[in-house]
Order: structure tokens, then C-alpha cells, then sequence
């Protein structure tokens, strides 16, 4: 992952099917990195240079190198047999046939999705006490004790076949080897990873399965030969009666229930969710697969709000989806773009470096123009690459604006009556990209074009190009707004929230995915997606509560304990960074602001409860087991506690009426300005 390439290879090239011509027309090249041969090793496994999800970071962490220090052979056996065959694979193998933790997704501590058994004495010596987990944690459905039982059986009857069949033994033994560990060798994963992976060798799983199924013909012939001598039918009996209880009866009662898709509709509620929170004709950026699909479902399937265009950020780095944006597609008109087709196809511009010495850095440029000078063929527009006579366009700087058309936003109702007048000249934005790849100027190029024409929305203020400060909360999406966010000092980050269309939406558009049905079982994953719900519900409390809005505050506030079942997505719940207790200590807040002390208090319990247990467990390690990110976590967990305490002294029964310096500004239920002004 240290090596830099030393050059590039031409290896093929891209084509372009003229349709009108009937031809084909070469667009692009096809690229190769060449490197020096001092930086080619055997066997390589940490590869990836990579750092956009941590993967540089993790070898260096992992492997103890320091920044910019090549990894040796022998750094990379370490990392393949500890991360990518033990952590990747193994690990996920022994979920199925001994036991698991719990469906967090791990990374190498010892309370994160690690396999068990459920034999405490061995549990215990790998994990640290198991009985100290935050009880959230130890009532996770996925919290599978096996005992081991089913990897016995499976060994046994690898035993047993390959003692009478050594041919389809090795037949089986394949099977499971080229479905496990061989893709292991061929993928090369990086760590980390976006979620767990362990359906990528559920075929190795399959082949296992089958040495189970050849192991109740080993203890069979055990009975028969050492137990039961000369009974067959007697044998059969027993070891039909063992085996069922030992294996498909103990799996059955403990991973049934972590299993069980009743009444979990959650995918596509959250796309719907996403989908009501928009304005009509709405654009709508959304990231990866997980915001994608349920959002194509919802739109193709169901007919849920066709005037809306989903752009995937994701695919927008494509020729081919740009030129989707320019066709009506259901009931969405095309997407105005002022990017010719031959400045974009094949390999052009697949990213453009950022040249910071050409223009001012203190002063902010217009977007179209700026994107129009990285389109130009002047020379003067052009850099030389390093040891090529080879030029390419350029970014010339970070800082850009959009201008503003007044009356044009408050004429096609893009800004609420009550916002007028904090509207701006001029949008000002900096993005800190050293390289802007095509996705990101693709982006720009479409917010450029729009001229506030279209409400334009995002899934996550992430995905606005820096553009968050101008982002304003609807519901569960972002709409870009033609003036800033206010400061919050008491919740920083909580942002700018339209009362009015948020309440609307929550209370009478969104929809829960079973949340509200008792029993309904959801894992890590999706309880992402209702951490979204829930932490809106926070904040919208918290915004109606600031406005003096408090009976409008309780009614959200209730409806959300009612729809999204604290049996089924607990308020005190462990997670990575403690972002569930973060988010229920909002709600909390919310509560205590809004008057409502008996559901505040509840929920202050909940994760006051599941903090200090969560320091019981960590102070109960070893020095070796409390690594750096259990660490983190613990310093999480005692900022919240203290945050809490803080919250029932300011906000409780017995609390003064409180003094909020820097609330925020917002506006409320009729849309009308409670007074302040926006930054």
C-alpha cells in the first residue's frame, strides 16, 4: 500500500457505440499502474493505498508501521492468517457452527461480533467476563449460544467419510475450500470493511452442512458398535433423538428469533420516508446500495412519488447514468446540465486535480463559471503532468458561490414566507478536494444548472459538496436553502429545521417498517436506518421545545415512544461510538425541554443504565483486551452520562425555567419567526 506507481500502461480501449452512425468510437483509454520492481513482493495482502474508508490507517494500526513504512513478507502473512483468513473468515464460520456474540459488527475487539461458544470458562479467557455485558448486549437475539455442538458433528463426519470414501471426501472438502477460503485468497479484502461479509462463503458453509449430515451416521455407528450392540433400529432411534436435539433443535431455539423477517417491512417504509420528506419535482442525492435500492423499489414498484429523480452519487462518476439524467424518466423531467456529452464520455475527466496557485484563496468564484473553465480547451486552462508531455484541465479553486435569485426562490415557493427575508446574494461554499473525480464534478455541474429551479435534497449533508451549511431539515432529508444554518452551542449540529413541514411529514407521512409491532427483530443494519427516525424525532422535539412549541413537542415526542417500540430498538443500546445512546440522550433532552418528565426520565434511565454497564464491562478487561477503540467508546460513554445529569439539572421539574444561550433558530409549527434572525 506504500508503493507509488512509477507509471501507466495502455492495455485497451474504451468505445462508444454511436448509435445514429452505426459505429463505434474510441472515447478512452484503458490504464494499467506500472510500479517500480522493488515495490513488487509475493504474496501481497496489505495492498490497498487507499484511505477513504480507513484502510491505510488499519494496516499501519494492525501491523505496527509507521506512517509511509512498507509492510515486509512477513507483515503480510500476519495480516492474512489474523485478519483476512482468521477475522474474515473463520470468525464467520464459527457464527454458524459454535456460536456468536452479538450482530454488532466487529473489528477486533472483544465485544463486537466475535464468535462463542457458550461454555463461559472459554469465553471468558478469549473475551473477558461475558457476564459484565451491557445487558442490551447479552439480550441481543443474535446472541447464539451453540456450545460447539454443531462443529463437533461436522468434524466428526468429516471423520467418518473420509475413514470409508477418501475420494468424495476430498470431493466434499473442495467444495468447501474454493466457496471459503479460496475466495478469501482471491479477494484480497481490505479491512475495514462497509458491513459484515460473511454471506460471500455461506457455499463453504453449505459443504460444512454436509459433514453435519454425514455426522449423525458417525454417532450412529458408534451406538451401534460400543452402545447398543446388534440393534440397529435401537441406534438409529438414539442417535436420530440426540443429534436432532444436539444440532437443528439447539440452532432452531437460538437463532430463530434473529432469523425471523415477520412484520419487518423497514426497507421499504425508510424509502418512503425519504420519498414524503421532499418537495414536489424534487432532486434527491442519495449515497450507496443501502439508500438506493429500497428508493428504486419504492418508486418503480410501488409508484411512491415518481416526480422525484434519485441521483446516486455513486454512479454519477458513469457516462452512461449522466446520460440518463438528460431523459424524462416517470413522471420527472430531464435533469438540466450544462455539460456537453464530449467533455464527459469515456475517460474523460475522470477526475481533475485541484491547482491552488492560479486564483486568490480568500475570495469565493462563481460555480458555472468555474466548471466552465475546466471544460475549455484552452491551453491557458491546462496543466502538463509531471513526467509527460501530457496536459489536462484543472480545478483552479476550492472556493465557489451560486448566485441567488430572490424573487425567483420566493416566487416559486422554494423559501417559506418567514425566511425571506434571510435570504442571501449569493451561496459561498468551499470544497476541499485535492482531486475532484467526475461524480463530484458531475454533482456541481447539476446544482450549477438548476438556478434554484428544483428543490434539490440530499440523504445525508455529506453528500452536499460541502454545501451543509446551507442544508435544512425536512423530515429525513437535506434541502439545499438559500441562507446558513444557525449556531446551536448547546447541540451542535442540530441545524437549521423546518417545524412546520417536519411535523407534517413525521406525525402524518412516516412509516416505521414494524417498529411498532412488538417482537419485530432488527439488527445492526437496520437499526441504522431507525436511529434516523428516532434521532428526527429528537431533534424536532428539541426545535418545537426552543420555540415554546411544548405541546406540539409532547405529541411528537409520544408518538415516536409509540411507533418505534423501545422493546424492539431499546433506548439504552451499545453500539459503535455510542450513537444510539447519543441519539436517545437527544430524545431525552427533548422530553425534559417539552415538559414531558415521566417518558424523559424513562429514557435518561434507559442509557444512564446501559453507559454504566457498558464501564462495568471495559473496567472488567485486561490492559491487552481494552484497546484503543473500546477506549473511545468508554470516554463516550461517560461524556453522555455526564451530558444527561447536565440535562435533568437544566431541563427537569425542579429546574428554573433555563437560560439557553445560542438556541437556535428555527421556525415553528405555522411557519411563522419566533424572533432572532439567521447567521
Amino acid at each position: 500500500f506504500t508503493a507509488k506507481p512509477s507509471g501507466t500502461k495502455v492495455t485497451g480501449y474504451i468505445y462508444n457505440k454511436d448509435v445514429k452512425d452505426h459505429r463505434y468510437d474510441i472515447v478512452g483509454k484503458k490504464l494499467k499502474l506500472e510500479y517500480a520492481s522493488s515495490d513488487e513482493h509475493l504474496f501481497p495482502r496489505a495492498w490497498d493505498s487507499d484511505n477513504s474508508q480507513g484502510h491505510v490507517d488499519f494496516y499501519e494500526n494492525v501491523l505496527g508501521l509507521s506512517p509511509g513504512e512498507t509492510p515486509t513478507f512477513f507483515d503480510g502473512m500476519k495480516y492474512f492468517f489474523q485478519w483476512q483468513l482468521d477475522w474474515m473468515y473463520f470468525r464467520y464460520f464459527m457464527w454458524n457452527f459454535s456460536g456468536r456474540q452479538n450482530d454488532l459488527q466487529g473489528l477486533g475487539n472483544v465485544r463486537d461480533g466475535n464468535w462463542i461458544t457458550g461454555i463461559p470458562f472459554i469465553d471468558n479467557l478469549r473475551l473477558g467476563d461475558q457476564s459484565k455485558m451491557p445487558e442490551s448486549l447479552k439480550n441481543n437475539k443474535a446472541h447464539n449460544k451453540l456450545y460447539m455442538l454443531p462443529l463437533l458433528l461436522g468434524i466428526c463426519g468429516f471423520f467418518f467419510q473420509l475413514n470409508r470414501d477418501k475420494k468424495r471426501t476430498l470431493a466434499v472438502f473442495i467444495l468447501f475450500f474454493f466457496s471459503g477460503i479460496a475466495i478469501i485468497l482471491y479477494l484480497n479484502q481490505a479491512l475495514p470493511q462497509p458491513r459484515e461479509r460473511d454471506y460471500s462463503y455461506v457455499g463453504s458453509f453449505y459443504a460444512f452442512a454436509i459433514f453435519i449430515g454425514l455426522g449423525v451416521l458417525s454417532i450412529y455407528n458408534f451406538i451401534k458398535n460400543k452402545l447398543i450392540k446388534n440393534s440397529g433400529t435401537a441406534a438409529v432411534v438414539v442417535a436420530g433423538v440426540i443429534c436432532l436435539l444436539a444440532v437443528p433443535v439447539l440452532m432452531c431455539s437460538q437463532e430463530w428469533n434473529d432469523h425471523d423477517r415477520h412484520h419487518k417491512t423497514l426497507a421499504r417504509d425508510i424509502a418512503e420516508d425519504y420519498l414524503n420528506s421532499c418537495k414536489k419535482n424534487a432532486i434527491l442525492f442519495t449515497g450507496g446500495d443501502n439508500d438506493t435500492y429500497p428508493l428504486w423499489y419504492a418508486q418503480e414498484v410501488e409508484n411512491v412519488r415518481p416526480d422525484i429523480r434519485i441521483i446516486i452519487t455513486t454512479l454519477l462518476g458513469t457516462d452512461w447514468f449522466i446520460n440518463q439524467l438528460k431523459e424524462k424518466v416517470n413522471e420527472s423531467a430531464p435533469i438540466e446540465m450544462d455539460w456537453p456529452t464530449e467533455k464527459y464520455i469515456g475517460s474523460k475527466r475522470d477526475y481533475l486535480y485541484y491547482v491552488g496557485d492560479k486564483l486568490a484563496s480568500d475570495k469565493y468564484y462563481n460555480l458555472a463559471d468555474v466548471l466552465h473553465f475546466t471544460d475549455s480547451n484552452d491551453p491557458n486552462a491546462k496543466i502538463v503532468l509531471p513526467n509527460t508531455n501530457d496536459t489536462m484541465s484543472y480545478v483552479p479553486t476550492q472556493n465557489f458561490s451560486i448566485p441567488v435569485d430572490k424573487q425567483q426562490v420566493i416566487q416559486d415557493s422554494l423559501v417559506s414566507p418567514a425566511d425571506t427575508a434571510y435570504i442571501v446574494p449569493k451561496v459561498i461554499f468551499q470544497d476541499k478536494l485535492s482531486a475532484f473525480q467526475k461524480n463530484d464534478l458531475a454533482e456541481l455541474h447539476i446544482i450549477a444548472a438548476n438556478h434554484w429551479k428544483r428543490p434539490v435534497y440530499f440523504t445525508s449533508p455529506s453528500l452536499s459538496q460541502g454545501l451543509s451549511d446551507y442544508t435544512e431539515d425536512d423530515g429525513l432529508t437535506y434541502r439545499l436553502v438559500p441562507y446558513l444554518n444557525p449556531a446551536d452551542t448547546l447541540n451542535p449540529g442540530l441545524g437549521n429545521i423546518n417545524t412546520s413541514q417536519m411535523y407534517n411529514v413525521i406525525m402524518h407521512e412516516f412509516k416505521f417498517g414494524g417498529a411498532q409491532i412488538p417482537g419485530t427483530y432488527f439488527d445492526e443494519p437496520n437499526r441504522r436506518e431507525l436511529y434516523y427516525l428516532r434521532s428526527a424525532f429528537a431533534r424536532l422535539g428539541i426545535a418545537l421545545a426552543a420555540q415554546d412549541k411544548k405541546d406540539s413537542a409532547r405529541q411528537v415526542l409520544e408518538y415516536g415512544n409509540k411507533e418505534i417500540l423501545a422493546a424492539n430498538y431499546p433506548y439504552g443500546m451499545t453500539s459503535s461510538n455510542n450513537i444510539d445512546d447519543y441519539t436517545s440522550m437527544l430524545y431525552a433532552q427533548a422530553c425534559y425541554m417539552a415538559g414531558d418528565f415521566t417518558l424523559g426520565k424513562t429514557i435518561a434511565d434507559a442509557v444512564m443504565a446501559d453507559c454504566t454497564q457498558q464501564l462495568t464491562f471495559y473496567n472488567s478487561l485486561s490492559q491487552d483486551q481494552f484497546t484503543g477503540d473500546l477506549q473511545q467508546e468508554a470516554r463516550a460513554a461517560q461524556y453522555i452520562l455526564g451530558r444527561l445529569q447536565m440535562i435533568q439539572q437544566e431541563f427537569g421539574p425542579k429546574a428554573a425555567t433555563p437560560s439557553r444561550p445560542g438556541n437556535p433558530v428555527m421556525k415553528n409549527d405555522t411557519g411563522e419567526n419566533p424572533g432572532g434572525k439567521k447567521k
